[in-house]
């Protein structure tokens, strides 16, 4: 992400940070006192001077701005959503949104959790957040070693970030020297091989791990060679990475690499292998394909049938798929149940509609979903979505049993509203506001505003006693105001 592109885009963007974050540009000496105490940490002291301005100027903006800003950093979120909510005006209004999740923001990034801290730079970063760029600029110097790796991916368009990245590749934490490693290769390109492929020695897996990765996004044949020594590496997870980094890449000298893989011992790798082997050798790669579909290896034939379908022959897949959707073990009917989502053929339905009534209902809701991707009976599927919202999501929100299996609820409520039914968003709503986990309410929120909830949930979000949900809430109020 390159803040000061972004900050210097136009006039407007300029005139907008300036307004309600730039105390220091032409703002009113009430504004810069505020700032100033707020930064000193004197949240009392700045509030007052803020509400003493306001009761005479009830409706300048900066002090609005300001306002919402020591709210949120005294940790009354709750009450500074509730007054950007209460803002007439439409432009006005998107103004004191955006100082609303930019404070959040900054104040997620101000946590003493360092896993909250890192959240707040992805979301900076997701949400192009250039004001916030000094904010996270202060977290190249953060005591957690993962967090300033993540700082300087943030600010690598700039000569602070990039310098703070290449330092740590020399992290003492294999986190932090994995994501050094990786985001070079993504970052770098071509100029980096050499850099990145000299990890492929390093004493941590997940640092090797992500050395192949980062070879992967270089996608130059000069990476080959490392790659097929990371492909031979003693941890599963190496081997893997290195795999998906050959169907990156596309070279055809990757084809033994993945043919021989196709034997490996871990099944993460195997399937990336038979993935790397299509991607490269296209059509040529039917005979491999037939032989893995017509294997033991029931998981893998599956996957080998579904990629023979792709190809244009859905036999071996149909064939596989009649058998997976009627085997004992419910992961294998799971597995069936979401290829059979990516197999078009009209025989498809048919052997979806079998587990409709599947006594595993994590079984019944991968049918459903199924049937809703090939454009099957939307009607069976609504019935399999409410019977699944009475089993896990119990007789109301307000109830003593409510949400008593969120995942599945959750699940049904996704299904109701592919279905069109539109309880479904009401029921991901009241998930987001009520559900007893934080990740429940994560989890929901995001579905709900990705699929039409209003702003009133992403300011109740605002308040979640859980950072992460806050954060995913500042996120969506931001890009939405932008």
């Amino acid at each position: 992400m390159t803040w000061t592109t972004i900050v210097t885009a136009s006039t407007r963007v300029a005139l907008v940070i300036v307004l309600l974050l730039g105390p220091g540009c032409g703002s009113s000496a009430t504004v810069r006192r505020a700032d100033d105490l707020l930064r000193s940490g004197d949240y009392a002291r700045a509030e007052l001077e803020v509400d003493r301005a306001l009761a005479a100027t009830p409706e300048a903006e900066e002090l609005l701005a300001m306002r919402v800003r020591i709210l949120v950093a005294r940790d009354r979120r709750a009450e500074a959503a509730g007054a950007c909510g209460r803002v007439a005006g439409a432009e006005k209004r998107a103004q004191l949104l955006r100082a609303l999740s930019e404070a959040v923001v900054s104040w997620g990034l101000g946590q003493r959790d360092p896993a909250v801290r890192l959240s707040a730079i992805h979301v900076a970063r997701g949400a192009d957040m250039a004001p916030l760029a000094e904010t996270v600029a202060a977290r190249l110097d953060d005591p957690d070693e993962v967090v300033r790796t993540w700082a300087a991916v943030a600010l690598s368009g700039e000569p602070r970030g990039a310098d703070v990245l290449e330092r740590m590749l020399g992290a003492g934490k294999p986190e932090a020297r994995a994501v050094a490693v990786r985001e070079l290769g993504r970052l770098a390109g071509r100029a980096a091989v050499r850099t990145v492929a000299s990890f492929a020695a390093d004493r941590s897996p997940l640092v090797r791990a992500a050395a192949a990765d980062g070879l992967g996004h270089v996608a130059r044949p000069e990476a080959l060679p490392t790659l097929e020594r990371l492909a031979a590496d003693p941890q599963a997870e190496v081997r893997q990475a290195a795999l998906s980094a050959l169907e990156r890449i596309g070279d055809p000298r990757g084809v033994e690499l993945a043919r021989r893989a196709l034997r490996d011992p871990y099944l993460g790798v195997r399937l990336a292998a038979l993935l790397a082997l299509v991607r490269i050798e296209g059509n040529r790669a039917r005979p491999t394909l037939a032989l893995v579909a017509a294997g033991a290896d029931r998981l893998m034939a599956l996957r080998a049938g579904v990629q023979l379908a792709k190809l244009g022959d859905p036999t071996p897949a149909l064939a596989l798929l009649g058998q997976g959707v009627r085997d004992a073990l419910a992961t294998v009917r799971l597995a069936a149940l979401a290829a059979a989502s990516t197999v078009d053929h009209p025989r498809v339905l048919e052997l979806v509609a079998t587990r409709l009534r599947d006594p595993d209902p994590e079984v019944r809701a991968a049918a459903a979903r199924a049937l809703l991707s090939r454009k099957g009976d939307a009607a069976a599927a609504r019935n399999v979505a409410r019977n699944l919202k009475g089993l896990a999501c119990g007789r109301g929100a307000t109830s003593a049993d409510a949400f008593r299996a969120p995942g599945l609820c959750l699940q049904a409520a996704e299904l109701l509203l592919r279905a069109e039914d539109n309880d479904g968003l009401q029921l991901l709503s009241d998930l987001a506001r009520r559900a007893r986990l934080g990740r429940d309410r994560l989890q929901a929120l995001e579905l709900a505003l990705m699929r039409g909830a209003g702003p009133e949930l992403a300011l109740a979000g605002v308040a979640d006693a859980d950072p992460y949900v806050a954060l995913a809430s500042a996120r969506w109020i931001y890009l939405r105001n932008r």
